[in-house]
């Protein structure tokens, strides 16, 4: 059994037609014996469900035609043939089911208009006058009626994904027909990944290419991965870009040393999420700057506290993460713990400058983390650890290490060292799992030839033939 699962309806129309002509040597040929159907519609008094497929065993030569006036609309024009369907089940004791096929739905859309949903209740209170709605004479003659309960149908050649969920065939064609480009040509025309890159495209190609036991085929896929957009940019880029703007982002270097490790000690930071040590750290090393201390921290659920100190003057304040551990840059002042405004507006205000530090864990303590993939962002951006077994991979048996790796808001930052040669890269990407710009981090790289080394290696992510 072969069957075609396609996006669009006016695929499935154009490819069960074409399959048709092949089939019976006209493509509008009314509906003929041995054509393979698909149920658009529950029918409980035929015992019927959507999606269930059926072949036509026998069929009328003419069908039943009337217009039915509608009040205000323009006349519906209903058709009907008598069908007898044959429907497979697991014992092979085929069932058979006979009832009126309304042609409307089976040339028109995957429903009915309302105004043929009108027209069928008008046909029927036209054919029984003597009936009074809502009475039990009523109901029963309406819930009777061939022509009211009419089987719902399409051509089961090639259906929707919707149709072929929980279907199973032994061969299967996909039709990869997302663009919505005019005149675009999903068999023949290069696909591109606009309207390919969300949530609802991902489920339909899950679906789709599981619904085979056997082999499947996909006629002219999209490819693109997670790197297809990433763009190299060079550090003459970079200069260039600080020319235009007229400006130049500040960048530090924080190595932590005893004291701040006893520190990070004193306070449980350790045992937290490297986000959460990595702000504290950048916190501590602004405040130091001007001559203030951090005298007290700590977290309660998604609240973090800090306590501030210059001589005598105390402030405090709490800011706050989310589950991904990411802080959202807004304070409030704690003031009971607060004895000088002055003080408290002043931490704010550098604050929310922060300069962007890199921070080097060269101890034991700090780096054992680093290199290891929490398991709730494993679970929220897996891009990110298909990113670091992706480029351990690439760099393997070349000289070139990750010996560091910082996870920040929306990038990914490495450090690849080469016997004396160290570059620092980012990695920015999009939550859809998509990564952008590349951009090396000056200040801390001291080797052109390696971070042009890692370029060009890096360049095997966006390749076809890539498989990662």
């Amino acid at each position: 059994m072969t069957r075609i699962i396609r996006s669009k309806n006016k695929t499935c129309l154009d490819l069960n037609l074409h399959i048709r002509e092949k089939r019976f040597g006209n493509a509008n040929l009314p509906v003929q014996s041995g054509d393979i159907i698909i149920i658009g519609g529950n029918n409980y008094r035929k015992g019927v469900l959507n999606g269930e497929f059926a072949v036509v065993n026998r069929i009328s030569e003419t069908n039943i035609t009337r217009t039915i006036g509608l009040k205000g609309k323009e006349p519906v024009k209903l058709s009907w043939r008598d069908a007898e369907l044959v429907f497979p089940d697991a014992e092979s004791n085929n069932k058979i089911v006979k009832g009126k096929l309304l042609e409307n739905f089976l040339y028109g859309n995957n429903f009915l208009h309302t105004e043929e949903t009108q027209a069928l209740y008008v046909d029927f209170t036209t054919r029984h006058k003597g009936l009074k709605p809502k009475t039990e004479e009523f109901k029963k003659a309406i819930t009777e009626d061939e022509y009211f309960n009419c089987l719902l149908l399409k051509f089961g050649y090639a259906v929707t994904c919707h149709k072929a969920q929980g279907g199973e065939w032994d061969n299967v064609f996909t039709v990869w027909d997302h663009e919505n480009q005019t005149g675009f040509n999903c068999f023949t025309d290069k696909q591109i990944r606009r309207s390919k890159d969300n949530e609802t495209f991902f489920r339909w190609a899950y679906t789709a290419v599981t619904r085979t036991s056997k082999t499947l085929f996909a006629l002219n896929p999209p490819y693109f991965n997670s790197y297809s957009s990433m763009s190299f940019i060079d550090i003459a880029t970079l200069k260039s870009l600080d020319e235009l703007t007229g400006k130049q982002v500040r960048q530090e270097q924080i190595t932590i040393d005893s004291p701040l490790l006893s520190q990070l000690n004193s306070f449980n930071l350790l045992e937290l999420p490297v986000q959460i040590q990595d702000h504290f750290i950048k916190v501590r090393n602004e405040v130091r700057n001007h001559y203030i201390e951090i005298a007290g921290w700590e977290k309660k659920n998604l609240e973090v506290s800090y306590y501030f100190k210059r001589e005598s003057h105390t402030a405090a304040l709490k800011t706050w993460i989310n589950k991904e551990n990411i802080f959202n840059g807004k304070f409030q002042k704690l003031p009971s713990h607060t004895n000088s405004e002055d003080l408290y507006n002043e931490i704010v205000t550098f604050l929310n400058i922060k300069p962007d530090i890199y921070v080097v864990r060269n101890l034991a303590e700090t780096i054992i983390s680093k290199l290891e993939f929490e398991f709730e962002l494993e679970e929220q951006l897996p891009f990110t650890k298909n990113l670091f077994d992706d480029l351990r991979l690439i760099f393997e048996n070349t000289g070139i290490h990750i010996s560091d790796l910082d996870h920040m808001q929306n990038k990914e930052r490495y450090r690849f060292k080469r016997y004396g040669e160290v570059a620092v890269i980012d990695f920015e990407y999009k939550n859809n799992g998509f990564f952008g710009r590349v951009v090396p981090i000056k200040n801390h790289t001291n080797s052109n030839y390696l971070l042009e080394d890692i370029i060009t290696s890096l360049q095997t992510l966006k390749q076809d033939e890539y498989a990662g």
